[in-house]
């Protein structure tokens, strides 16, 4: 019976090595899975499916030390045996979280060939489409489905697979930099100069309202890779990128970029949201579409809905709160960064106002000359906000070279050489920076619209 029994153990052993080394599947890592939703979708298709699978591993180890002591007493006799039994038994049992991994693999191959947008095979090479009018007669024609979709046929309830570059909605990202700002602010806010009872309580409670409208959920947004929208005689098509490829630069149609929408749990990340959502990385997603069609718009807080009733235009106004927010942010840093450069750009005005004035002159600077010039353009360079702050700017270097050198003052000359010193270092008489215009004077097109593909995330994966 043993030797039955690791004769069975052997061949289930190689018969698994034989399916494995036969049947490789495509390498996947998740980082989000929706286990309820793939248990969902693959019964309702195949019916019943197993619960769970357990691994048991059990050792055993037993000694056994013995001993027997035998007496006679006439014709009786007495045998005393002792027997000391040292069992130890070692027992795990693990629950495999891989069942679910299993059971998604038999759900996308089931699923695969009535995707609503598949993958493309590799060996699969595009049709040669060279101008519109051979892309619209491809639409009228049964080209392959994997180059064109008709956004009708994107059907509420159905699956589909893009690669997407993924990232946060605007109003996560804020509550996510919110909540971490307040984390570093709180330990010591009177070092940051706030006020622990006013503006941190402020912030907090900015936090838990957001909390609140976001509910667990993550609004999430992946820009599609391969895929864009273009308009052709008044209808959409989603198109891959390849087709576009062989187009002339002259006769290039109007594209929209194509964004896969919705919002996942945030308890059913397998990886750090911040490795996943915040470094706009890319991946595949399998998705179940939620509303029919292309959409111009979506809603990222769905419980914006439920107050919409209360609060009429309340959806609009919260849809807009992360975007506006990050746009104050990037904002102020561009503010911070243009005064910084307004200094720096006054500083080199006046340094160089100095040494058309000394040229004319005639004068030649010594380095301890140079040094105090650069001593009062230092002290005068945040002068440029307004026209008599600049004129007093200008006006300290022309005096230091009147007393210093004994030059005669020429209003006229010294009016011309502000300007041609603003000019020289980029700044406009109004002290703001000249804008670079490009060499042929090209204008960038206007950035086109989105659409979206509003989703239920069943998985993303790598």
């Amino acid at each position: 019976m043993r030797f039955l029994t690791r004769l069975r153990m052997q061949f289930r052993q190689w018969r698994r090595r034989w399916a494995a080394k036969n049947e490789k599947g495509v390498l996947r890592e998740f980082v989000y899975l929706d286990e309820v939703s793939v248990y969902s979708l693959i019964a309702s298709r195949l019916g019943p499916i197993a619960a769970e699978f357990t691994d048991t591993e059990t050792s055993s180890l037993q000694s056994e030390i013995g001993s027997s002591i035998g007496a006679g007493v006439g014709i009786a006799k007495v045998d005393v045996n002792s027997k000391i039994l040292n069992n130890q038994t070692n027992g795990s049992q693990v629950l495999r979280k891989s069942i679910v991994q299993t059971t998604f693999k038999d759900l996308y191959e089931y699923e695969l060939d009535s995707l609503s947008i598949q993958p493309i095979p590799g060996d699969l090479k595009p049709p040669k489409i060279h101008n519109i009018d051979e892309l619209l007669a491809a639409t009228r024609t049964s080209v392959d489905r994997y180059w064109i979709v008709d956004p009708i046929n994107l059907s509420r309830g159905e699956l589909f697979e893009l690669e997407v570059q993924l990232e946060a909605d605007p109003i996560f990202r804020v509550n996510a930099v919110a909540s971490a700002i307040l984390e570093i602010l709180e330990e010591d806010a009177e070092t940051f100069g706030l006020d622990a009872n006013g503006d941190l309580n402020q912030m907090k409670s900015v936090g838990r309202i957001l909390e609140k409208l976001l509910g667990g959920l993550v609004p999430i947004s992946g820009k599609a890779i391969d895929y864009c929208v273009v308009e052709l005689e008044g209808k959409e098509w989603i198109v891959n990128r390849k087709l576009l490829q062989d187009f002339p630069s002259t006769d290039q149609p109007i594209t929209y970029p194509v964004f896969v929408v919705g919002v996942a749990e945030q308890a059913l990340f397998w990886k750090d949201l911040r490795r996943i959502l915040f470094s706009n990385a890319r991946y595949r997603v399998l998705c179940r579409i939620g509303q029919t069609g292309l959409q111009t718009s979506w809603t990222p807080v769905k419980l914006a809905h439920v107050l919409e009733s209360v609060i009429p235009g309340f959806t609009s106004q919260i849809n807009s709160v992360g975007s506006n927010a990050l746009a104050t942010m990037i904002d102020s840093n561009k503010a911070a960064q243009g005064t910084t450069l307004k200094q720096q750009l006054m500083h080199n005005a006046l340094v160089n106002y100095a040494e058309l004035i000394t040229n004319h002159f005639q004068i030649e600077l010594t380095p301890q000359d140079k040094d105090q010039i650069k001593l009062l353009a230092v002290q005068y360079c945040d002068s440029f906000g307004t026209q008599k702050a600049r004129l007093e700017a200008f006006e300290s270097i022309a005096t230091h070279l009147i007393e210093n050198f004994k030059i005669k003052a020429e209003p006229i000359m010294f009016a011309q050489y502000r300007a041609s010193a603003l000019e020289n270092a980029g700044l406009d008489l109004a002290g703001k920076p000249i804008p670079l215009v490009p060499a042929d004077n090209t204008i960038s097109p206007t950035v086109p619209h989105d659409r979206f593909i509003d989703s239920e995330f069943v998985a993303i994966y790598w």
